[in-house]
């Protein structure tokens, strides 16, 4: 049974105690919460977590991030039916942990990780504007554990992370938006020289890449830009703490800071690989392209085609890549595989 505080004798009288009591009786019968009812009399500014969604997704999400039509499907679909009409001071740790048991009896324990990040996000803002005082989200842990090998980095996590460059040196920034944009192995990038950078392409040599031949790489604008900007070191490596004369080291380091900055987490650069694949292929794009685009050894891929049109596929599905990204309406085609 809920307690209710009338007030204190003799600051209220029996007599009025006695009517205030019947008042609440009714309003109770009635279907209403005199607690509820206390908490917006006391808080003029009283919001549900409905509301507080529909504000956050105009003043900030829809301002400050490109693939907010994807919060705003998981919150509408898995958080709003159960818990938009409570009172926002009310959402504590039980009502958060019973949203997410409901994604993780349907066996989605991705989307459960994802749904409690975004919950979390939106009462810190919530904090921030003052609607609350804490954000009872903050140290719930996530309910799976993601294994890096299926690790698929969402598009608002792929630009989180670009963003967090900005926080590295410039030869680590450059790095990861290299290797990023580039989709190409962790250390064929690292290691990469001026020596393997020619007008329009890279080149990485076959005795340091899997497929055991020479890879040909379009040096498409936004890369070419990527490593303009990079510092020209004395020493033959672009990526480099050591003035170009030892590869890039310490990317464990890269990774930690990055996860911390961007506000992302369980993932390493060899997923960025598995994420452009996921990201094309959900775009459309075919399997043939995407395995041509990321340099699998593949006997499909190998011998259909000769290099210049391996090329022209890679820098097509590069480019539609950055879109993604960048949120480009500008449709990109894709060279049509041809029938044999």
């Amino acid at each position: 049974m809920r307690k209710y505080t009338i007030g204190c004798y003799p600051e209220i009288s029996l007599k009025n105690a006695r009517i205030r009591n019947t008042e609440l009786r009714a309003s109770v019968q009635a279907g209403n919460d005199p607690q509820t009812a206390k908490k917006r009399a006391r808080s003029p500014t009283s919001t549900n977590v409905g509301e507080c969604f529909e504000e956050y997704l105009r003043d900030h999400l829809k301002v400050n991030l490109k693939s907010w039509p994807e919060y705003e499907r998981a919150m509408r679909g898995d958080v709003l039916p159960f818990v938009g009409k409570m009172e926002l001071e009310e959402l504590d740790k039980p009502a958060i942990r019973a949203v997410i048991r409901h994604i993780t009896e349907r066996g989605r324990m991705v989307l459960a990780n994802r749904v409690l990040q975004y919950v979390s996000k939106m009462l810190k803002w919530a904090v921030g504007i003052g609607y609350i005082n804490t954000n009872p989200a903050a140290d719930i842990p996530k309910p799976a554990k993601e294994r890096s090998r299926e690790r698929v980095l969402a598009l608002d996590e792929v630009r989180s992370i670009l963003a967090a460059c900005d926080s590295l040196a410039d030869s680590q920034a450059g790095f990861v938006r290299f290797l990023l944009f580039s989709g190409q192995r962790l250390n064929e990038i690292a290691r990469l020289t001026w020596d393997e950078v020619m007008d329009d392409h890279i080149t990485i040599p076959r005795d340091r890449n899997k497929t055991g031949e020479t890879i040909v790489t379009p040096l498409l604008p936004h890369l070419k830009e990527i490593l303009d900007r990079c510092p020209r070191w004395s020493g033959p490596f672009i990526f480099s703490t050591t003035l170009g004369e030892k590869p890039l080291s310490g990317v464990s380091q890269i990774k930690s800071l990055l996860q911390n900055e961007s506000e992302t987490t369980n993932w390493t650069f060899h997923d960025f690989r598995r994420s452009i694949a996921t990201a094309l292929a959900d775009d459309g794009v075919d399997q043939f392209t995407i395995k041509c685009a990321l340099n699998h050894k593949d006997s499909s891929v190998t011998g259909v085609y000769n290099r210049s049109h391996h090329v022209k596929m890679k820098s097509a599905a590069l480019a539609k890549w950055r879109g993604l990204i960048k949120q480009n309406e500008t449709p990109l085609l894709l060279p049509i595989r041809a029938v044999k």
